[in-house]
């Protein structure tokens, strides 16, 4: 169930309850994505909680991680590979760009003469 959205400060909902029921505090995880500009970038907040009040104890929670540490684990190569062939689209998108200014003032010339 979706709580709260506030583009593009915060967006919130609560999940986890069983079908048919209304999500509370004691049923349902409530989960929260705050991005923030950071740098040339945009770091992503990401808070869940209620799994005491959903009587989740630690090391219940810790028997049913559900593998999200493997999940959101890096692969160093294969991050490095991605950064890589992002750096040659976004090298290749300057030249197009280029290319396409550089015609449209071409263009632009040519009609005013």
């Amino acid at each position: 169930m979706v709580l709260k959205v506030d583009p593009p400060k915060t967006f919130s909902f609560r999940w986890t309850h069983d079908a048919g029921t209304e999500p509370t505090a004691s049923n349902s995880l409530f989960v929260t994505f705050t991005p923030t500009a950071s740098g040339s970038g945009t770091l992503l907040r990401f808070i869940e909680t209620g799994f005491r009040e959903m009587g989740w104890d630690e090391a219940t929670f810790e028997a049913s991680s559900w593998g999200r540490e493997r999940r959101y684990r890096i692969d160093e190569t294969q991050f490095a590979r991605a950064v890589a062939q992002l750096q040659q689209v976004d090298a290749s998108w300057d030249a197009r760009l280029g290319r396409i200014k550089r015609l449209a003032e071409h263009i632009e010339q040519t009609k005013n003469k």
